[in-house]
């Protein structure tokens, strides 16, 4: 047992620790050897790999193990572990994926950097102009484009207000299972969502149908993750369908929470282990999907900040300039 308090590892540090264990797995080492190994590869973090070793010894599980220093979303992935047993498949499968997702949340990083910045100047310059430049004009053209932007950003606080309540007393109350179907309801982020999760329900069939394990085993196993509470939630719903007579075919399509691929999959009529290797591959497939729609979101964030913070500084510009040339036009006249 861990008697000090644990710091959660950086995505980072959790890409590398996993691919670097699967592939010393994957190489013919036990778990232990691989993580004795590990402290020296990784000297870092010698010290919680060791302790993570010795617990091992002491018959600890690696999910309990890894609690303190990663998400709980692979705390409790890794508990599937115990019902397949594929160790090497799963921890290949989440260090590429943990590696991928790290280059992700760089570039997009990367990319709000500049964007950023353009914001907080903006925003400087706009409270100086509404601080000191355009109470020197006295003119109420001017500060009827000063009282719309303050309604403006007060209409901003209104509507997250109301959103974060509606959050708290509404959204938060429902099942997790109807939380979901309410998100997959989104444009474009709701099809993120579902790629997404089809590709982690499909990985770990994958991996529990190549190494025999049968799906009601499956949905047993599930409705007993009280930490889980989607998961849970998805096993009784699935089992209460089944024992309708559903077919699993029909159950995958009416719920409408999985790619339409996952579903052909089950139509063919192929055995356990064929249906595994094939669920493998949509599920690779599923993520490279998703990867491909978040990059094009990404293509879009930076042109749309900089399009909206020229037109801010147009506006504030207009502000300023418009009532300096009324000024003129009636000097000229005059």
């Amino acid at each position: 047992m861990i008697f000090f308090k644990t710091k959660r590892w950086s995505r980072k540090k959790q890409a590398i620790f996993f691919k670097q264990l699967g592939q010393l797995i994957k190489a013919g080492y036990s778990l232990n050897r691989a993580l004795i190994l590990l402290s020296v590869i990784l000297n870092k973090e010698c010290t919680v790999i060791i302790t993570m070793q010795k617990q091992l010894q002491d018959t600890a599980n690696l999910p309990e193990i890894l609690k303190p220093y990663v998400h709980r979303s692979i705390v409790r992935e890794l508990s599937f572990v115990n019902l397949h047993g594929n160790l090497t498949g799963y921890l290949t499968e989440l260090g590429e994926r943990i590696d991928r997702q790290v280059r992700q949340e760089n570039r997009l990083r990367q990319l709000m950097y500049y964007p950023v910045f353009l914001i907080v100047i903006t925003l400087i310059i706009a409270c100086f102009f509404a601080m000191y430049l355009l109470p020197l004009l006295d003119i109420s053209e001017t500060f009827s484009g000063l009282n719309i932007l303050i309604k403006v950003l007060y209409l901003t606080v209104v509507i997250f207000g109301i959103v974060i309540y509606g959050y708290k007393v509404k959204f938060a109350r429902l099942s997790k299972l109807t939380q979901l179907k309410w998100l997959l309801k989104l444009p474009y982020f709701g099809q993120l969502l579902r790629l997404y999760f089809s590709n982690r329900v499909a990985l770990h069939l994958a991996l529990l149908f190549e190494n025999g394990v049968g799906l009601i085993q499956i949905i047993e196993y599930c409705r007993k993750c009280e930490d889980n509470p989607l998961l849970m939630e998805s096993a009784q719903l699935a089992s209460l369908e089944l024992q309708k007579g559903d077919s699993l075919v029909t159950l995958l399509t009416n719920s409408q929470l999985f790619s339409p691929q996952l579903a052909h999959i089950f139509q063919q009529g192929k055995r356990q282990n064929e249906i595994g290797e094939d669920l493998l591959r949509i599920a690779r497939n599923d993520f490279t999907h998703f990867e491909q729609k978040l990059n094009q979101l990404f293509v879009l964030i930076q042109p749309t900040i900089f399009i909206v913070v020229a037109a801010v500084i147009v506006w504030l510009y207009m502000m300023l300039l418009t009532p300096m040339y009324g000024e003129m036009e009636a000097l000229l006249a005059s």
